[in-house]
């Protein structure tokens, strides 16, 4: 599929888990997931402009972006479908939840890591976009996906740096726009070493649902789902608390 790549087909699967990359990441980070949730069927996101879509424009806009993906995920929803997103990924997946319960193909749960609420519009990318590639670039080390050293090479600058810098225009040119809350419950997620989202940063997320939020802390620091998935977060869906004992710490809203 153009926008979305199943990473372990599971026709049985109960629950559909649609994953949306970072600000600078690909749908590769979602490679490993299927392989641990036996019950569920993982899809990860392609955006253009990188991986096998490196020769389409980036995209520029969050809520048309959404809009595209939407339309991809609505078939699937044949089947319950939870939404994971971080970071930036965490806005989009939003929208696209929007639009899908607009279109009467409502996604079954959201969860949304390492991302404030959108309508606090407060983002990583705020004003690095302003001063060039290298500013991209340092925020780029400091999430944590990419070794420092090799965006030094000049042939990788060109590669990543197009749709790295594209992703932090998105971020900061993201506006919420006021509708109805979601008929889903909303988890959130962040890592107890995130410099830039606090559990107290993702409290308002419950004001964007009708089906009640519940946050949790995990460890690590900002990409903490490079080395340690959460993938317990996904293991009753179904459920406004979808975490099992040992997978976090939580708080409510």
């Amino acid at each position: 599929m153009r926008w979305l790549e199943r990473t372990t087909p599971r026709p049985g699967a109960g629950w559909r888990l649609v994953c949306f990359p970072h600000e600078g990441g690909s749908a590769r980070l979602f490679d490993t997931w299927g392989e641990g949730l036996t019950g569920t069927e993982v899809y990860a996101v392609r955006y253009p402009g990188r991986g096998p879509r490196s020769n389409e424009p980036c995209p520029t806009d969050v809520h048309r972006l959404a809009a595209e993906i939407a339309r991809a995920v609505a078939p699937l929803t044949d089947r319950p479908v939870a939404l994971f997103g971080h970071s930036l990924g965490a806005w989009v997946a939003f929208e696209t939840a929007r639009r899908l319960q607009r279109a009467g193909t409502p996604a079954g749960h959201l969860f949304a890591s390492g991302a404030h609420a959108p309508q606090t519009r407060t983002g990583l990318g705020a004003s690095r976009t302003q001063h060039g590639h290298d500013a991209v670039a340092a925020a780029l080390v400091e999430i944590g996906g990419r070794d420092g050293g090799g965006l030094l090479d000049p042939a990788l600058r060109r590669m990543v740096m197009p749709y790295v810098t594209a992703d932090h225009r998105m971020l900061d040119g993201y506006v919420y726009r006021q509708g109805p809350p979601l008929d889903c419950p909303v988890t959130t997620v962040v890592g107890v070493g995130d410099p830039h989202v606090t559990a107290r940063d993702t409290a308002s997320w419950a004001l964007l649902t009708r089906r009640g939020h519940r946050g949790y802390t995990v460890p690590g620091g900002r990409l903490y789902l490079n080395a340690h998935p959460p993938l317990r977060l996904f293991a009753t869906q179904s459920a406004p608390t979808p975490v099992p004992a040992g997978a976090g710490a939580p708080h409510r809203s």
